[in-house]
């Protein structure tokens, strides 16, 4: 079920962060993956999806930001904004979502979030 829940979430990015992004996809490079990477301007969006039954915590927004700094942004200006988007089917911990809360460059999605943008399109 993963890999399709992860379809869903690059497939339903754009409409939740209200952003033209291009080349929507994965991202690898030998030990370091990211379930979704896109571009939008000079601003760049990383993120993770988490099909499992247990919320979100801190930790994986720490380890999206470790991997995405791996990253070689060719297209994207130095100066650009990079956003950090989690995708959760179980929810979030209260320590990651005050840390939602209080940074700009988080975003939060639950399924809820992506089966609403999926039955309007």
């Amino acid at each position: 079920m993963s890999p399709l829940f992860e379809r869903l979430c690059q497939r339903t990015l754009p409409d939740l962060v209200d952003r033209q992004f291009r080349n929507v996809g994965q991202w690898w490079f030998k030990e370091h993956e990211l379930d979704v990477l896109g571009l939008a301007g000079n601003e760049a969006v990383a993120g993770e999806c988490k099909f499992t039954s247990h919320p979100v915590s801190e930790g994986i927004l720490a380890d999206l930001e470790r991997t995405a700094s791996e990253v070689q942004w060719a297209g994207r200006p130095a100066d650009g904004e990079l956003l950090y988007v989690l995708f959760s089917r179980s929810g979030y911990t209260d320590d990651l979502e005050n840390v939602a809360d209080i940074r700009d460059d988080v975003r939060l999605f639950e399924l809820s979030d992506l089966m609403a943008i999926e039955t309007t399109a």
